[in-house]
């Protein structure tokens, strides 16, 4: 059973921010759209009481053209207030000692100290390491300027919350709330044209800008709270938990718009951002550090100057002045970009003040302000993130192809793997340059060469790791640090395998026992080595269950070769915010998977919709990096029980009969891909100016060519949630049938992996609707598919009950009141975005106009919104 929250707060947040909305629409759009919206949302609310939506279906029908966009931008709009009161009800005081991360820090370090010593505790939190890797996301190009405004309404509504007893101030802070929410409706939801690389990269930017430039040292603060309370050592100013990587700019997998030319501007602007930054802070410490009691080292340094600390900040102040200057001048006038500021330029002007203030006694300024500045530094540093880069392994391939072929010595791409790996590790070890004058390269094999220029002439610490995507053998992995080393990169840039499909994560281990039988490259690595699993595309392979077990198992196998051969291995998951990419909470996440597997941190992506969801305010990530640590710190010192042979000869048969079950609908199917493609918005996703990366790897093809964020996303907004459930509850219905019960019902009290799987499958259940899928169909799939739809949503309903019969519950969520409410307010203002989108889908199907096209995009954004953590 989930604790009691107390709600009441929420719904008075939700009512009035609904009820400024609707002024707002009746005062701008009329009375008669403002009864509209109304009768809509009425109607909605009988309809999920009876189960009946053909009232609603017959209002919406009936609507004008121009009527479309106006009410689909109400029903979105008022689902985005609704997440800004949930978020900001996370963080009230009153529901605090639920999710805070001093909460979860002392509710982990109380369950720890029963268990370990003191000096484990302390190891383990030295050891900690978190690294947030943000990645763009087709359904959340939430523009730069409503960031800010949503950010606003949420201080507004704390606020509200403290300010009880005063009227005034209240009626000020509603005043305020009422103009936000009127710049939000009077301000186009989106762009007309499709985001570019930079424009994803400008909006990664301001989240760390709005949220993470404050969270990182609140944190870290709350860090220092915890380990006080349970009498831990304090941590120095240098201890760096926390890390920002980000893909956005520097995955070119199959994106053709990510070229070297936009990841220099990208990391061009990461640095001005920076710069930016540190300026403000720098300003305002300047104008803090004014004492002139300081160390004899810091006077001298400070040239003998009587305020000593302004003497030191003020050349750094100026550094970071012109060198913004100069990247302005870079990113905006085409002049040559100036030399990258070194972290240490940053960093030794303020350790030298915090220690002459630390010295002297002047303990309350080193560590006020100063220390947040420091840890600030350590984090983010003159870059503000480091810039991974993705590539597909064929590329590689494609340019070695040509080197080949032009030194006469073979075609690299008819090679066999042996020919391959011989090759590699003696050019690898081959001092003479490898590219030959007068090589010929296509266009695109000259723009992966030119993207190894740009990582030759960006500082290593700018950057993060090169991540390979369907990498499948070691010679992917050999291909890349040859490119690097022929194009003058430094070779201790991680180069990292992603192994996606069902079949690469089986073969993982295999793959990395080959490379590290080979001395030179073990010493090449300098003893760690990093490996990414791939959530979403072996989810779309196989089917959820399967791929989550094959990710559990090439986890063990890859930390068992690791350590068979002496080298640290880190993980990193390509998670995302869908359960059917992986995406789950974070403490349970962790928490089900293999022990060991995060002994040397957690590298995991935050996806589009969710770094708003989980990072887009700063109590809300502040309270996530809680829930990470919390989770890590647990994992290491109380690990999970490893699986009982018993346990996993079951998730072997699981898995099996759910990826066959799986596979016979999307592969075998041969009405499958029709009536996928009429009853979700795929085709128009594609179309849309939502993201800057195609909807699919190549042009043409089936679902194996489709990415698996759209494959997600389709299957969401027609709430039939198809890749989050298929199979996996007839492959458990069958063990059911076999006598498994007892063995079903001993994994899911004992095993955290087992449970994580049927509490996500609960969720996904609980937000999907028959009904609305259903109607779906009736607009848009032809008669001879119809059945289709109704197997379908049969298997649905017969999956629900098996999961209801193992855990024991007469509905679904009925142990979490919290989540079903929250659910069902949602499905109050979802249901008319669905219903009004299936209409749009009939017309634009048959007369496609920018009004219709239009409002389809609202919708889809709006029913993301209301969907949170399937969107």
């Amino acid at each position: 059973m989930t604790e009691a929250v107390d709600t009441a707060p929420l719904r008075a947040h939700v009512r009035l921010l609904g009820d400024t909305l609707g002024k707002i629409i009746r005062g701008n759009a009329g009375e008669a759209v403002f009864q509209r919206v109304e009768d809509i949302r009425l109607r909605s609310k009988e309809a999920q009481e009876s189960d009946t939506w053909s009232a609603l279906d017959e209002l919406l029908a009936s609507l004008e053209e121009q009527e479309f966009l106006v009410i689909a931008r109400a029903f979105s709009q008022f689902l985005n207030l609704a997440n800004i009161a949930d978020q900001q009800h996370t963080t009230a005081t009153d529901t605090a000692q639920h999710f805070s991360a001093i909460a979860t820090l002392e509710k982990a370090l109380s369950a720890l100290q029963a268990d370990a010593d003191v000096s484990a505790i302390e190891a383990a939190i030295d050891k900690l390491k978190i690294d947030l890797v943000l990645t763009a996301h087709p359904t959340e190009i939430t523009r730069r300027t409503l960031i800010h405004k949503h950010r606003a309404l949420s201080d507004c509504l704390a606020q509200l919350d403290r300010d009880v007893n005063s009227v005034i101030s209240r009626q000020q802070t509603q005043r305020r709330i009422a103009d936000l929410i009127a710049q939000i409706w009077h301000t186009e939801d989106f762009r007309t044209r499709r985001p570019t690389p930079v424009d994803e990269a400008r909006w990664g930017f301001a989240v760390i800008e709005n949220s993470l430039w404050d969270a990182v040292p609140q944190f870290l603060r709350e860090v220092d709270h915890v380990c006080d309370v349970f009498s831990l050592a304090p941590r120095g100013p240098d201890w760096r938990p926390i890390a920002l990587s980000s893909w956005i700019g520097g995955d070119r997998d199959g994106n053709p718009n990510v070229t070297a030319l936009v990841t220099r501007e990208v990391l061009l602007l990461a640095q001005w951002q920076a710069c930016e930054l540190f300026s403000f802070d720098i300003s305002l410490l300047y104008e803090e550090l004014s004492a002139s009691t300081a160390t004899d080292t810091l006077i001298a340094t400070a040239s003998g100057a009587r305020e000593p600390y302004r003497a030191i900040l003020k050349p750094l102040l100026v550094t970071l002045r012109r060198q913004k200057q100069a990247l302005e001048e870079a990113l905006n006038q085409g002049a040559s970009a100036p030399e990258s500021l070194r972290p240490e330029s940053l960093l030794e002007p303020l350790q030298m003040c915090f220690d002459s203030l630390m010295a002297c006694g002047l303990v309350e300024m080193a560590r006020g302000s100063l220390l947040d500045t420091l840890r600030r530094a350590h984090c983010f540093g003159p870059y503000l993130i480091q810039l991974d880069i993705r590539q597909e392994s064929g590329r590689h391939c494609s340019v070695l192809s040509a080197i080949t072929q032009t030194l006469e010595i073979g075609d690299y791409n008819d090679w066999t793997e042996e020919q391959r790996v011989t090759w590699l590790h003696a050019e690898l070890a081959n001092p003479r340059p490898l590219i030959p004058r007068g090589c010929r390269f296509d266009a695109k094999d000259q723009e992966v060469l030119e993207t190894f220029d740009i990582i030759a002439a960006t500082p290593p610490a700018a950057l993060g790791a090169y991540v390979i995507s369907m990498a499948s053998s070691a010679s992917d992995v050999l291909a890349v640090q040859l490119l690097l080393k022929s194009t003058g990169c430094s070779l201790r840039m991680q180069v990292v395998p992603l192994f996606e499909t069902l079949s690469d994560l089986q073969g993982a281990a295999s793959v990395v026992g080959a490379l590290l039988k080979d001395d030179q490259y073990r010493a090449r690595i300098n003893g760690k080595i990093m490996v990414m699993i791939g959530y979403s595309d072996s989810a779309k392979d196989a089917g959820m269950l399967a791929a989550g077990w094959a990710q559990y198992r090439a986890q063990e196998s890859l930390l068992q070769t690791c350590e068979s051969h002496g080298v640290d291995l880190t993980l990193f998951h390509g998670r995302g915010g869908t359960i059917g990419r992986g995406g789950a909470p974070a403490h349970q996440a962790l928490l089900s998977q293999p022990p060991g597997s995060l002994a040397q941190g957690l590298r995991v992506t935050e996806q589009g919709e969710m770094i708003r969801t989980k990072l887009g305010m700063t109590r809300l990530a502040v309270n996530t990096l809680g829930q990470y640590a919390g989770a890590i710190l647990q994992a290491n010192l109380m690990p999970p029980p490893e699986p009982t042979p018993a346990w996993r000869a079951l998730m072997d048969s699981l898995a099996a009969t759910s990826c066959e079950i799986y596979r016979q609908w999307v592969r075998d199917d041969p009405q499958f891909v029709a009536f996928f493609r009429q009853a979700t918005p795929e085709q128009e996703l594609a179309d849309l100016p939502l993201g800057s990366r195609p909807a699919r790897r190549q042009t043409g093809g089936g679902i194996e060519s489709l990415r698996a964020i759209p494959w997600i996303f389709a299957w969401m907004q027609n709430r039939l949630m198809l890749p989050a459930w298929l199979g996996a509850g007839e492959s458990l219905q069958r063990a059911l049938d076999d006598g498994q019960r007892p063995l079903i019902q001993e994994m899911l009290q004992e095993w955290p992996f087992f449970r994580a799987r049927l509490s996500m499958l609960e969720m996904v259940f609980a937000k999907s609707d028959h009904s609305i899928s259903a109607h779906y169909d009736a607009l848009l799939v032809e008669q001879e598919l119809v059945p289709v739809g109704e197997r379908l949503r049969a298997q649905l309903q017969h999956d629900i009950d098996t999961l209801l019969a193992i855990i024991g519950s007469p509905g679904l969520l009925a142990h979490d009141s919290w989540a079903q409410q929250s659910i069902g307010l949602r499905n109050i203002y979802t249901a008319p975005l669905n219903l009004l989108q299936a209409e749009l889908l009939r017309r634009v199907r048959s007369d496609s106009n920018p009004v219709i096209q239009q409002a389809l995009m609202v919708t889809m954004a709006g029913i993301a919104a209301g969907m949170r953590n399937t969107g």
